[in-house]
């Protein structure tokens, strides 16, 4: 039986890990590795890593090479990767997120030949990710990850007491729970993608999703694009709350953070210079968009 691309990589990585101490893998058992980081719970979110998986890992980093913690890393990757791909072949998922998927594999495995060692570790959130959606804890929807877990009650506490008021009665009467939901996160490596339709693309896959998993209450997000006053300094970016809030979703004030700056100065000379004049302080809202009303959009979009 010929052996799949995979499968090869992980020999490959075995071999040279083995070559380097050939007592490793008993020391350290990938499966200890798997069997950790599989100990997650949706509360904490894609990048939680077990007090178990912290411990081995901070061990090798003290003993061994980059090299070799890579190694380790990328063996974990592509195990997950192959656990993964088997099961995707009887999954019951759509066949657009079952491409993306695939696609997403394949990236993973195109990378391992040109990313440095030092891409693989768990303080890199673009690694972290990719053991997410190959242990198929997030969801690739195009632009957008999704994973699924909640709303975190204490975001509705920073704002004010009316807004809280709110938020809770479209909870209670229209999600009906704080979860569970499809929380969305983005990707560096997918800001090509980042348009009206890439945005567009990615909510029907979301909306895909739903139809076939009725107990998600919809998609919820937290960042500073869903902003108000992004209209007025920012108005290419009006897409990004636009299309939801005109379709049923509301959005919350939650506050600033050195990431929330970080992040929309970034990318904008021009948010950069207001941000430094004291004339916009970027700000992180959350987005919350109930299933009906996605779906309902979703519906009217194929008519």
């Amino acid at each position: 039986m010929e052996t799949s691309p995979i499968e090869q990589r992980i020999k490959v990585t075995v071999a040279e890990i083995l070559a380097h101490d050939p007592a490793f893998l008993e020391n350290f058992p990938i499966e200890d590795y798997l069997m950790e980081y599989k100990k997650y719970s949706g509360i904490h979110g894609y990048g939680h890593i077990s007090l178990g998986l912290r411990e081995a890992v901070n061990k090798i980093s003290r003993t061994f090479s980059i090299r070799m913690q890579a190694l380790y890393h990328k063996l974990a990757l592509f195990s997950l990767l192959w656990e993964s791909v088997e099961y995707l072949k009887s999954a019951n998922i759509p066949e657009n997120i079952s491409n993306l998927y695939r696609s997403w594999f394949n990236r993973v495995m195109d990378d391992s030949f040109k990313r440095p060692d030092q891409f693989y570790c768990l303080e890199n959130d673009s690694f972290l990710k990719d053991l997410a959606v190959c242990n198929l804890r997030m969801i690739p929807v195009g632009v957008a990850l999704v994973e699924v877990s909640g709303i975190r009650k204490k975001m509705l506490l920073r704002g004010t007491l009316q807004q809280f008021i709110n938020a809770m009665l479209l909870i209670l009467y229209r999600t009906k729970g704080f979860g569970p939901f499809y929380v969305m996160h983005t990707d560096r490596r997918h800001m090509k993608e980042f348009s009206a339709q890439g945005w567009s693309y990615a909510y029907r896959n979301i909306a895909e999703l739903l139809k076939t998993n009725p107990n998600v209450k919809g998609v919820v997000g937290s960042s500073w694009y869903y902003d108000p006053f992004l209209q007025i300094i920012s108005p290419e970016l009006a897409f990004l709350a636009d299309v939801p809030i005109k379709n049923g979703a509301k959005i919350y004030r939650v506050g600033t953070s050195e990431s929330d700056i970080k992040n929309a100065t970034s990318w904008s000379p021009t948010r950069m210079v207001l941000y430094k004049e004291g004339r916009y302080i970027p700000t992180c809202h959350l987005l919350i968009w109930p299933r009906k009303e996605l779906m309902e959009w979703e519906r009217k979009t194929r008519e």
